[in-house]
């Protein structure tokens, strides 16, 4: 207490009060901007997306872990990493793959990527609009993995190699 009065009469009461608003609206800003980063996928909502052959997939409450990719090296990273550990049924595991293609060029989505995507041995479930993840937290060049209890996400991870990956699938 007696450093704060020292403080006051060393540098003045006017110089004080607008250090101490300063570093007010400095704290409720980083509290604006972490609870809007947590509140961002603190749950997810049920969701029916289709996969690369039209059928419907779910995101439901009996979803324990979620992949999802938003660029084509992330979207590489998860297909080699399920190839390499022969996962080919995610949801026996409890898992699902979601993929946002938005990004891409219709053309080259309904004419490449999904014929290529078809081969698969493994679901992905396609946002093509970008609208069903559109409050999913994406960086660039990363993969969010999520573990989820009744779609409440209870983990969550940005990979930034095929080898992160490759770790937490082979947890399941």
């Amino acid at each position: 207490m007696t450093l704060l009065v020292e403080l006051i009469e060393f540098v003045g009461w006017s110089v004080m009060k607008k250090i101490i608003m300063f570093m007010s609206g400095l704290m409720m800003a980083f509290s604006f901007s972490f609870s809007a980063q947590s509140a961002e996928t603190k749950t997810l909502s049920q969701q029916v997306f289709e996969d690369q052959h039209a059928v419907p997939v779910s995101l439901s409450v009996t979803t324990q872990w979620l992949i999802f990719s938003h660029d084509k090296q992330g979207g590489e990273w998860v297909r080699q990493a399920l190839t390499e550990l022969g996962i080919e049924n995610l949801e026996a595991r409890g898992g699902l793959y979601v993929a946002d293609v938005s990004g891409m060029p219709s053309l080259i989505t309904k004419w490449f990527a999904l014929p290529k995507m078809q081969k698969y041995p493994f679901r992905i479930g396609l946002d093509i609009s970008g609208d069903l993840t559109a409050a999913w937290p994406k960086q660039d060049s990363t993969v969010t993995l999520m573990r989820l209890n009744g779609l409440e996400v209870t983990e969550q991870v940005k990979a930034s190699s095929g080898e992160q990956v490759k770790a937490f699938l082979a947890a399941f």
